[in-house]
């Protein structure tokens, strides 16, 4: 913008290497001293106008420090999620390979019974034989009225026994897994 003769005149003393980029600056822009120094001044205006306060800077970073401490609470809470479902996933995997394990003989067949045989199927994993299982479980000798409930375990033989443990282990070690997990 080009000054008019009649505008108001500004004396200043500038460092000689400031003066010298002014020089340079006009040159490269083919302007007079005056017109470059006017510009630039105008421009420099308009940027610190538009410059956010330094109260508003400070609230800006007060409430991205905030954000900051929030984001940081929430990812230790899903680290110790994630470190918790972890411990699960092994104790859950733990679980199923013990479950996988024999814990006795099929008292009809004599063929190996696993964990889940009793707790899942219930049944005697060879197709020829398929004996129930619920009956280790239980046990339908006792009277209906009963109330003398060492009665339930009259009838079984020392491999319906030792199967009815077993299950009954991986029963007591499935609570312990959840009963962990919970906490």
């Amino acid at each position: 913008m080009p000054t008019e003769m009649g505008a108001p005149v500004l004396y200043i003393r500038i460092p000689p290497e400031l003066k010298r980029q002014l020089g340079v600056y006009k040159d490269e822009r083919a302007q007079t001293l005056t017109a470059a120094v006017t510009e630039l001044l105008e421009r420099g205006l308009a940027a610190v106008a538009d410059e956010p306060s330094v109260e508003e800077r400070e609230t800006r970073a007060t409430r991205l420090e905030e954000e900051l401490a929030l984001t940081r609470i929430e990812l230790a809470e899903a680290n110790a999620a994630l470190t918790a479902l972890r411990g699960r996933e092994l104790e859950l995997k733990t679980l199923g390979e013990r479950a996988e394990l024999t814990v006795g003989h099929c008292p009809s067949c004599r063929k190996a019974v696993r964990g889940t045989d009793v707790l899942l199927t219930q049944r005697c994993p060879n197709p020829d034989c398929g004996r129930s299982f619920k009956s280790l479980l239980l046990p339908t000798k006792a009277g209906a009225n009963s109330v003398d409930r060492t009665e339930l375990l009259v009838g079984l033989d020392r491999t319906e026994l030792l199967v009815l443990l077993g299950a009954l282990g991986i029963i007591v070690g499935a609570a312990y897994v959840q009963s962990r997990a919970g906490n």
